[in-house]
């Protein structure tokens, strides 16, 4: 059995959950709507909506991790030496 704290009931209202769960808004009330694994916010007033801390915490500790001992890395391109310029003297003559 795991030792519970006292904040296991603890409400986190939904934009700083979503910060703690590293997504946006829209992308957490997406993913409430579209994930069945994902938490569900509670209704704490006529307007208002917060996550259980347990529900969050569950939530991220089941997220699988991505292994951080390759770097991926996009090749490098050569930079486009972009359009010629003209000589000061020439855009002087054209005008």
């Amino acid at each position: 059995m795991q030792p519970t704290d006292d904040f296991d009931d603890a409400l986190i209202k939904c934009s700083r959950a979503h910060r703690r769960m590293g997504m946006s808004d829209t992308t957490a009330w997406r993913r409430e709507r579209d994930d069945p694994t994902f938490p569900k916010a509670v209704q704490i007033g006529p307007k208002s909506f917060a996550y259980r801390a347990s529900d969050v915490r569950r939530w991220i500790n089941t997220r699988p991790v991505k292994s951080v001992t390759a770097v991926e890395t996009r090749p490098s391109m050569p930079r486009s030496p972009g359009r010629p310029r003209k000589a000061k003297n020439e855009a002087a003559e054209t005008r």
